[in-house]
């Protein structure tokens, strides 16, 4: 009953939303080591290319460029944190930011928070900051067995932020089985007996 409650309630709070669905993310594209963070980052950033050039051709609005020099720093932000949290192990030298991205992973959801915030103030709808948000699409993203918990756990700790949604098709019960199991191993006492386990 309190579920109900609660979904009658958000469901009246998007009321006269709209939202900008970008193209679902195919499974095959995070075959080898490809991140889900890099994916989603590029894809963005193609989006954010076309916003863009859809302003310059409609008006010349003075606040573009300042918005455009925004957008080129969250970018650059993502990319820099996305580099040193998920490639750190390979990389030869360092900067100073990349230090302190990698000293704190909440750095970089601000980053894609700010990126998300930069790219739907360029969409057509002018009230944005009440009622747009930006959805991102990830198809069987438990088809990738291999990298099925680490897509999960980068979705955790980095892409859940104001004015995204995210709609993952996936099998629960195999992601409820990879989090038993990634645990399972950390910690051993939990491979004791089943219940115990569970």
């Amino acid at each position: 009953r309190e579920d109900q409650r609660e979904l009658k309630s958000a469901w009246e709070g998007l009321k006269g939303a709209s939202f900008v669905v970008l193209p679902p993310i195919e499974p095959s594209v995070l075959e080898g080591q490809q991140s889900i963070l890099s994916v989603v980052l590029s894809r963005l950033f193609a989006y954010g290319e076309k916003l863009v050039q859809a302003n310059q051709d409609e008006n010349n609005d003075e606040n573009l460029e300042c918005i455009q020099r925004e957008l080129t720093r969250d970018f650059q932000n993502c990319l820099t944190g996305i580099q040193s949290i998920k490639y750190q192990k390979d990389a030869a030298s360092w900067d100073l930011l990349s230090l302190q991205n990698i000293s704190d992973g909440s750095i970089l959801r601000k980053h894609f928070a700010s990126l998300v915030k930069h790219l739907l103030k360029l969409t057509p709808r002018r009230e944005w900051e009440r009622d747009t948000y930006l959805v991102l699409q990830l198809d069987d993203a438990d088809s990738q067995i291999d990298h099925a918990y680490q897509v999960l756990e980068d979705v955790r700790k980095y892409l859940v932020v104001p004015r995204m949604i995210i709609l993952m098709s996936a099998d629960v019960n195999i992601f409820r089985q990879l989090v038993l199991e990634k645990y399972g191993a950390e910690f051993p006492t939990l491979r004791g007996v089943e219940e115990e386990r569970k």
